[in-house]
């Protein structure tokens, strides 16, 4: 483990340059969208990353081996804090099969679903069915277990190979014990269908589907975690500047910002992001704007500062801006958004009572 102390703003002094640099104009609109649109398509996989990836191929490759025996079909879970990268995963994989049309109808490999905030299995039915493209009158009406059926019925039609079902946590908030039996027998409804193998991605709290429920833990085919890089040990320090050196390689500055190179600048980052790399990518595409915007040549720390100073993240958690006049030595005595009380799922103990369909379904 690595022991390395971030380069306090004595030791290394960063020059506060302006954010408009000479000789350099200001971008239109329209070209610094042309110039986003390229950015957008960017994604570096760190570690970490490219395990999930590589689960999730598998997922698809080998996803119902036992369907003419009726065999339920296996489901994976994705866990991580939000901004640790898991949605944009999920997508940047799903983009990877799009819909295809064809004569018999439409045939999409995978079904991406993000379930709003509070909600219930019956929501989460209707969503699945809007995913498949059916009219709004056939995606809402009708009893849970009727859009269950229709759920199952066009699964099949389209020829659907993973379902991604992403902040599944939704399911189970302000629920209690009886909101995660409810999630679980809804997922389990799905496996049993022989279907497509299901993914489970949302915040720790989503483990809760799982632990509750013996059945669908013994059908999942794996567990993963994205976490936050933690700059205190050498690996995930290395690893997160390196992700910040390949993001900057893809930036259409005229010069180097050194966000992974320069370990100072790099610490303040990730101190901003709390080390999550997804919210330093977001942070960093928002500066990005204001960077082509203003005519400056890189993402000097004038740019970064004024970005975080209007950045959410800065306003709801009341944090020091890392990219002002701060002694950086003192920052990481400042709790991060993980560090704040937050309202989780409390849980009943002991084990739900087993019904009649829990035992045919067994």
């Amino acid at each position: 483990m690595s022991t390395n102390k971030p380069t306090t703003a004595t030791e290394n002094p960063i020059s506060d340059e302006s954010s408009t640099d000479v000789g350099v104009v200001p971008l239109s609109a329209e070209e610094i969208l042309e110039k986003l649109d390229i950015l957008e398509q960017v994604f570096i996989p760190h570690p970490e990353a490219k395990e999930v990836l590589q689960a999730l191929e598998k997922l698809r490759r080998y996803r119902c081996p036992g369907s003419k025996l009726r065999r339920a079909a296996r489901c994976l879970l994705l866990t991580g804090p939000s901004g640790t990268g898991k949605s944009t995963l999920l997508r940047r994989w799903e983009n990877n099969f799009p819909l295809v049309e064809t004569p018999e109808g439409d045939r999409q490999p995978v079904l991406y679903v993000e379930l709003p905030s509070r909600c219930t299995t019956k929501a989460l039915a209707e969503n699945m069915l809007r995913a498949l493209h059916l009219p709004e009158a056939m995606a809402s009406k009708g009893t849970e277990v009727a859009l269950m059926e229709r759920v199952k019925h066009h699964l099949r039609h389209q020829g659907v190979e993973v379902v991604i079902l992403d902040e599944v946590q939704h399911l189970i908030e302000s629920r209690g014990q009886n909101g995660v039996y409810r999630a679980a027998d809804f997922v389990k409804s799905l496996l049993n269908a022989a279907i497509c193998p299901v993914v489970l991605a949302g915040t720790p709290e989503a483990t809760a589907i799982f632990e509750e429920n013996e059945q669908l833990k013994r059908r999942a085919a794996g567990q993963h975690a994205l976490k936050a890089f933690n700059w205190e040990v050498g690996e995930d320090q290395a690893i997160f500047g390196a992700v910040l050196s390949a993001y900057e390689a893809q930036l259409p500055l005229p010069e180097a910002s050194n966000l992974g190179k320069d370990k100072t600048l790099a610490f303040r980052i990730h101190y901003f992001a709390t080390g999550r790399i997804g919210r330093a990518i977001d942070f960093l595409h928002a500066a990005t704007i204001n960077a082509l915007e203003k005519g400056a040549s890189s993402l000097n720390l004038e740019v970064l500062r004024d970005t975080a100073a209007v950045f959410p993240e800065t306003q709801e958690f009341n944090r020091v801006n890392p990219f002002g006049d701060v002694d950086l030595s003192t920052l990481k005595a400042q709790p991060g958004p993980d560090e704040l009380p937050s309202r989780k799922t409390r849980l009943r103990k002991g084990k739900r009572k087993l019904k009649q369909s829990d035992l045919l379904a067994a």
